[in-house]
């Protein structure tokens, strides 16, 4: 038995790629088997793991038709027996010392049964937008989740305990796009979760990501986890959808949080990058005049330890 599978779903991943599987392979960890599944692509994606499959002996591939995210899962946490499993997206990129930390922690701590850690969160272009993932407590965490929250742990920044996994039954369909949430509810019933406060995952954003592109569909899956955790647990109460929660998903919408978020963070050249576009578009919002006057004060702000000019 290996020590640790590393599950990669692909599914059109385009341009991404790249750079996401090479990010696994510089692993400083590098004891691991990368199982990836090509769940039916149809943009050459399967050109490129066929690449890397005939590269590297720890890549165990298969390519076969479109079966959906969390078959596609399970089936990859089936491929080889391992003690832990590592999630990894094909959109984002792992620091080198990712796998190594992630291990180790499972290691020195017998009763964690799944752990993430902080991300940076990056747009389509590698541009950095601000961190994520910043609970480390279990307590924390679950009741998080309880509350329907996402990002308590990032789920491609993860590492799950495979006894713990197998307990539990895996990804279950019946929560499309919030497998993760559900997962990791009954997976806190059966141990503690955690967080590693290091930064080892660049989690990209864009309009492709299940939490843009499927949003309504996600926080039904999502409340329905609650639910079920609610009458698993025997706590009383009702999870409802709030109207909000059927906002859509515009690009003014988008472009404005990832300005505020890199604003925040004080990533300026990301935040001028997206404040100008809303501002473009908007001219007449009251919303965009607040943002590009935010960023406009922050970017002519002395640095620290210079003289104005």
């Amino acid at each position: 038995m290996t020590d640790v599978a590393v599950i990669l779903p692909v599914y059109n991943a385009g341009h991404y790629l790249d750079a996401a599987i090479r990010s696994v392979l510089n692993q400083t960890h590098a004891d691991f088997t990368l199982c990836i599944i090509d769940d039916g692509s149809t943009d050459g994606s399967r050109r490129v793991l066929e690449k890397y499959a005939a590269q590297d002996a720890r890549i165990r591939f298969r390519s076969r038709e479109n079966k959906g995210l969390i078959d596609t899962l399970n089936e990859l946490a089936g491929m080889i027996g391992a003690r832990y499993l590592i999630r990894m997206d094909a959109d984002d990129i792992c620091e080198p010392q990712r796998f190594a930390e992630l291990v180790g922690f499972m290691q020195a701590n017998d009763d964690c049964v799944a752990c993430g850690s902080e991300v940076l969160l990056i747009d389509p272009f590698d541009r950095p937008l601000r961190k994520m993932g910043e609970m480390w407590a279990h307590e924390e965490i679950d009741a998080a989740h309880l509350a329907g929250a996402g990002g308590a742990i990032i789920h491609p920044a993860s590492i799950i305990r495979v006894s713990a996994f197998n307990s539990v039954g895996g990804y279950r369909k019946k929560y499309t796009h919030a497998e993760d949430i559900d997962l990791f509810l009954r997976l806190a019933e059966q141990g503690r979760l955690a967080n590693i406060p290091l930064t080892l995952l660049r989690y990209r954003q864009h309009f492709s990501s299940v939490g843009y592109s499927n949003r309504l569909q996600q926080r039904r899956s999502t409340l329905n986890a609650i639910q079920d955790a609610y009458a698993r647990r025997g706590i009383d109460g009702v999870i409802r959808y709030e109207p909000e929660d059927a906002e859509p998903v515009t690009e003014r919408i988008v472009f404005s949080k990832w300005a505020w978020w890199a604003l925040s963070a004080g990533h300026l050249a990301t935040a001028r990058h997206y404040a100008t576009k809303v501002f473009a578009k908007n001219v007449f919002s009251l919303g965009s005049w607040k943002l590009i006057a935010c960023v406009l004060r922050e970017s002519l702000k002395p640095i620290h330890g210079s003289k104005p000019v």
